[in-house]
């Protein structure tokens, strides 16, 4: 499992990292120690400036059940448009 972030700089693969990820509506951030796979620039349309131009792809090596579950609960939640609980 693992999670897309997007990033202000391009990071290598490999990379280990420890992250915290807030979210809205919770109150305490999620906390992991992830890998990063891989990462890539993102394309804008003309004129437009992104403040975060890449998106990151980062492998979980260590987080807490309760925040891969919530992060699980929380994308499905975007993807079908329901609120998480």
């Amino acid at each position: 499992g693992g999670i897309s972030l997007f990033t202000k700089l391009r990071l290598a693969p490999g990379t280990v990292l420890k992250i915290e990820v807030s979210f809205p509506g919770r109150a305490t951030p999620v906390r992991f120690t992830g890998e990063i796979i891989w990462s890539g620039e993102l394309i804008a349309s003309e004129g437009q400036a992104l403040s975060n131009p890449y998106e990151t792809g980062v492998r979980f090596l260590e987080i807490a059940s309760d925040d891969r579950e919530f992060i699980l609960q929380y994308a499905e939640a975007q993807i079908t448009g329901h609120k998480s609980a």
